[in-house]
């Protein structure tokens, strides 16, 4: 077992404990994006309406209304594929940043205030919400750092 982890990471056990760690990271945000994505197709008349009724947003819904859930699925769709995986996070955290700005925005200038997240996610309340985006930005920064070290050979 020893040798294994040696010849897989030469860098000794930590790094493939790291490995590890953003490997289920990676998955956490596959399933975080598969999850949204298909909520709000499933619920599609009623992500239309809340994405209209955005303030802020509602002039570009009738775009955005296909281009959110569509990048939700890219992005998990490339983080599946080790090739495509650095991309992948790239789209997820730029995703999950714009996100996490756009609730901040929201509760800042807004006094109307309608969640277009789709499933479970839209039952929390706003600070929670805050902190869930603002935990998988910080997940995604970590993944994508993570990548970096573990990849460094093929960068």
């Amino acid at each position: 077992m020893k040798d294994y982890i040696l010849k897989e990471f030469p860098e000794g056990k930590a790094a493939g404990q790291k490995t590890s760690i953003s490997e289920f990271i990676v998955f956490l945000c596959i399933l975080l994006f598969s999850y949204a994505a298909f909520s709000k197709l499933m619920d599609f008349a009623n992500f239309r309406l809340q994405l209209g009724s955005s303030p802020y947003i509602s002039n570009f819904a009738a775009v955005l209304v296909w281009l959110i859930p569509g990048t939700e699925i890219l992005s998990a769709g490339m983080m599946v594929f080790s090739r495509s995986r650095k991309a992948g996070l790239y789209i997820f955290t730029t995703l999950m940043a714009a996100f996490t700005i756009y609730i901040a925005f929201m509760l800042s200038f807004s006094e109307h205030t309608p969640c277009i997240c789709g499933g479970i996610i839209s039952s929390l309340g706003w600070f929670y919400h805050m902190i869930f985006n603002l935990g998988f930005l910080l997940l995604g920064i970590e993944a994508i750092r993570n990548y970096r070290i573990n990849n460094h050979h093929l960068n």
